[in-house]
């Protein structure tokens, strides 16, 4: 037995070395291709007042909106927008997402997810690995941390980016009531 936990130490030692090897290494540096993705939609509601969004931040310093109103496969608009980030925001998402596990945690969704209600997720790449936020997360913490990140995404885009958007939204609901 005892010469035996000598080979035990060493299989572990080198177990540990090549799991090492092939785990991205998750550090508090945001690396050159971090981006994050973060989606949002209204839930159910009828195809006038229904409209989604998608913020795309970096890997450079800049931001992008895409607002659809209206169902995909409907002739709804999509507009466009792009702004540019203040200096450090790309740094601070990403910390904020490291201290919240975003590139460690297995993030689950609830089982007894709610219908018809809002939606919202997060796609992230770091190190060369694509990283998911489900809908509806499991587990109250994680669900609380990433609510903060999600508000700090928003907060991103300017607030006559936003005004323009929801009037544009506002102008097309008038102009389709007919048909909601």
């Amino acid at each position: 037995m005892t010469k035996l936990i000598p080979i035990l130490i060493i299989a572990l030692i080198l177990t540990a070395a090549i799991l090492t090897a092939c785990a991205p290494t998750v550090s508090e540096e945001r690396p050159d291709d971090f981006q994050a993705a973060y989606y949002w939609s209204t839930g159910s509601l009828p195809p006038i007042y229904y409209y989604n969004y998608t913020i795309t931040i970096g890997p450079e310093e800049t931001g992008t909106i895409v607002f659809r109103a209206g169902y995909n496969g409907e002739e709804a608009p999509v507009w466009t927008e792009t702004f540019p980030l203040e200096p450090g925001a790309l740094d601070a998402l990403y910390l904020s997402l490291h201290m919240a596990g975003a590139f460690t945690e297995t993030w689950q969704q609830m089982e007894d997810t709610p219908d018809g209600g809002s939606v919202d997720s997060l796609d992230l790449t770091a190190y060369g690995t694509s990283y998911a936020i489900p809908s509806y997360i499991d587990g109250d913490d994680q669900a609380r941390a990433m609510d903060a990140v999600y508000s700090m995404i928003e907060g991103f885009v300017p607030q006559e980016i936003w005004d323009d958007l929801y009037a544009k939204h506002e102008e097309y609901m008038i102009e389709n009531e007919d048909e909601g």
